[in-house]
C-alpha cells in the first residue's frame, strides 16, 4: 500500500469519527483495516478501492456497536427485544 493510500485513510478515519461521533481504538483500527485489505483482496481490488471500502468497514463497526449495546440494555431493562406472532 502506498503512502498516498494511507494517508487517505487516515483523513477518511478522523472524517468518520467527527460524523458519527466515536473514537476508534487502536484495536478496533487495526481489526478494519485487516478486514478491509481481506475483502479488497477477496473481490479483486487494488489499493485505490481500499478508502472507499475502509469508510465502510469504519461505519458498519460503528453502526454494529450500537446495535449490540442497544440490544444488551433492553435485556439489563427486561424490555422485549421484539415480538413474535400471536
Amino acid at each position: 500500500m502506498d503512502r498516498n493510500i494511507a494517508e487517505a485513510m487516515v483523513d477518511i478515519l478522523y472524517q468518520v469519527q467527527r460524523e458519527v461521533g466515536y473514537t476508534f481504538s487502536f484495536d478496533e483500527l487495526y481489526a478494519t483495516a485487516v478486514q478491509t485489505r481481506r475483502k479488497a483482496d477477496l473481490n479483486g481490488k487494488d489499493d485505490e478501492y481500499i478508502p472507499v471500502l475502509f469508510e465502510n468497514e469504519l461505519k458498519d463497526l460503528v453502526m454494529r456497536n450500537r446495535i449490540n449495546l442497544l440490544g444488551k440494555w433492553r435485556i439489563e431493562n427486561g424490555l422485549q427485544m421484539c415480538r413474535a406472532n400471536g
